[in-house]
């Protein structure tokens, strides 16, 4: 793969592992930060340091821009979103206590000051539809990952008899009761943004479950793809590093380029073989000129390869064509 490609993509990865990291371990949501513009950013600049300095094609450059520009502008739109609080709408409340934490409204929490919860201890809530009486009304409870909102519970209210305006619970342990209701919570950590509607109400507010250094499986994994991520853009950046010249006709190459660099660009690859074509440079310098012929064409390949008839090089006009002569099953040249 192209290096400035394989910069981007990796970059990517690691920015999508440390968001991911970042929202288990409850410091920020998933939202259009954590998901497109940190990996979107790393992705820029794993662009930048595996293509800065490097000569050659350009369609692994473009490809990657393609991609990590999109990405970088979608996640910059939710930097207006930072200091963004809770709201709740249609002149109902909501408060609710955890064992460690108590907010008396959703309007009390934000991105960064999220109402937090022990899953594995008790909860207790109270809410009021502002004297509504709601009966055979829709809910609705989502969360939002990378600015889309995505149900996770809801359907059609029961017969509201009584005429309730008022909604109250208390349970002992977050976890147990959420797997009673369907939800992962054993491995549900971190901080969301969770809303929903019902009725004329409506709202939203942000909710950490707290965990341990790495206690999830996705954090795990996140984790090692971190690490991954990272070795491997290190690893295009080391080979994305333009060679240093070398003497002309030394024993590295002809007119300061490795040998088998056809199209001069620091890399020996499968480019190199279309100036062997006779559509290669035709004036000077001739970085394909593997023979010193003073031109470009198949006969370059032989010398190209190290096959030139074991010097290596060959003094300044007097190319050696012993080796082109038997490619071309023609007599070998006589000294």
């Amino acid at each position: 793969m192209r290096q400035p490609l394989s910069g981007g993509l990796w970059g990517i990865a690691l920015g999508l592992a440390i968001g991911i990291i970042l929202q288990q371990q409850g410091v920020w949501p998933p939202d259009k930060i954590t998901i497109a513009l940190v990996p979107g950013a790393l992705g820029a600049i794993g662009i930048i340091i595996t293509s800065v300095g490097r000569s050659g094609g350009t369609t692994a450059l473009t490809v990657a821009i393609v991609i990590v520009a999109p990405l970088t502008a979608y996640g910059a739109t939710g930097l207006g979103e930072i200091g963004e609080t809770g709201q709740l709408n249609g002149g109902c409340t909501a408060k609710a206590t955890s064992a460690v934490d108590s907010i008396n409204s959703p309007v009390d929490t934000s991105r960064g000051d999220p109402f937090v919860i022990d899953p594995e201890r008790g909860l207790s809530w109270e809410a009021t539809s502002g004297g509504s009486v709601f009966d055979d009304y829709p809910w609705e409870i989502w969360v939002e990952v990378a600015g889309v909102a995505i149900p996770i519970d809801g359907e059609e209210s029961e017969n509201n008899d009584e005429g309730d305006t008022e909604n109250s619970g208390d349970v002992s342990n977050v976890q147990e009761y959420g797997e009673s209701k369907g939800l992962p919570v054993s491995q549900l950590r971190g901080v969301f943004m969770v809303g929903g509607f019902a009725s004329i109400c409506d709202g939203f507010g942000f909710v950490t479950l707290q965990a341990g250094l790495f206690e999830t499986i996705i954090s795990q994994i996140a984790l090692a793809l971190a690490v991954l991520a990272l070795v491997m853009l290190i690893r295009a950046y080391l080979r994305s590093r333009p060679q240093g010249p070398v003497p002309a006709n030394g024993p590295s190459g002809r007119n300061g380029f490795d040998r088998g660099d056809m199209d001069g660009d620091g890399n020996i690859d499968i480019d190199d073989m279309t100036p062997l074509d006779g559509n290669g440079p035709t004036t000077p310098p001739l970085s394909g000129d593997a023979d010193g012929d003073g031109d470009v064409d198949f006969d370059d390949f032989p010398t190209a390869i190290g096959d030139d008839g074991g010097t290596g090089h060959e003094p300044a006009g007097r190319p050696d064509r012993r080796c082109a002569h038997r490619l071309h099953g023609g007599p070998e040249s006589r000294g």
